[in-house]
């Protein structure tokens, strides 16, 4: 039987080469050389079609292939935007922990329930307005 601790080094090891297939097929797809191939493929495609006569097996592998790429290009594209995110919003929890002029209240704030984001909100408005009467 494994260890606690073992099984969260295989999770771990998991998602990180998750991550990281994840990561190279989203900067392989984002490259115009993979843009330029896709469109290649499909003036192949079309220009066949009319030699095979439109057969149901010529349409079959173009419907299958376009409805199995896309399907995984959306999770490839939630991973990159989650990881996209993620790092911004590090990167600003950084810069208002940071400038002691600031409140913390905004920090991690995607994590806190609506009511705190609703308070937050307000707090900004009222700030705003106070500056908008300094001016």
């Amino acid at each position: 039987m494994s260890s606690p601790a073992q099984t969260s080094e295989v999770k771990t090891a998991t998602y990180d080469l998750i991550n990281k297939i994840s990561r190279t097929v989203d900067n392989c797809c984002a490259h115009p050389i993979a843009a330029a191939t896709v469109f290649a493929l499909v003036v192949v495609w079309i220009t066949v079609g009319p030699r095979v006569h439109f057969s149901d097996a010529w349409q079959f592998v173009m419907n299958t292939t376009s409805s199995t790429v896309t399907f995984l290009m959306v999770f490839i594209i939630a991973n990159s935007q989650k990881r996209d995110t993620d790092a911004l919003l590090l990167k600003l929890d950084l810069l208002i922990a940071a400038n002691p002029r600031t409140k913390n209240t905004a920090v991690e704030i995607e994590a806190q329930p609506d009511h705190v984001t609703q308070e937050v909100r307000k707090e900004i408005r009222e700030l705003q307005g106070e500056l908008s009467e300094d001016d």
